[in-house]
């Protein structure tokens, strides 16, 4: 009886670790004293990259198929950074509604930062910046 019952737990728990992998990545969202924050929610050793072209970042996040939950980016910052927000499965766009451009970095093992903030004369246009997994941890 007792393995019977710890079978189907974990089956269940199989079953749980499969859905909570293919869910979308939330993006939450902060306004700053100079920019706006978004934060996405992702798995440790989570692969990614932002390029800042004219206009917009593109974020993408490797190996990732099932979308992103931007319903709630709004909730917390105004339009003056950031226009708007569009999402693909493995990617999203921040639209800018400013000379602006993003800096992102990895907090913790479970976050991805994005600030949006005014560019400055020293950043060129069209910037990739990629991102590795083991990038050094960045206090708050």
């Amino acid at each position: 009886m007792i393995l019977k019952y710890g079978l189907i737990m974990g089956a269940f728990l199989s079953v749980l670790a499969v859905q909570s992998a293919a869910a979308p990545i939330g993006v939450r969202s902060g306004a700053h004293e100079g920019f706006s924050r978004l934060v996405l929610d992702v798995p440790p050793g989570t692969d990614w990259a932002v390029e800042n072209k004219d206009g917009l970042a593109r974020v993408t996040v490797a190996g990732h198929a099932d979308g992103f939950d931007i319903s709630n980016v709004f909730d917390r910052i105004d339009r003056s950074r950031v226009a708007d927000v569009t999402a693909s499965t493995s990617s999203f766009d921040i639209q800018f509604a400013c000379e602006c451009r993003v800096t992102a970095f990895e907090q913790g093992a479970r976050m991805i930062v994005l600030d949006v903030s005014e560019a400055s004369a020293a950043v060129q246009k069209d910037e990739q910046i990629e991102t590795p997994s083991d990038l050094s941890r960045v206090a708050p």
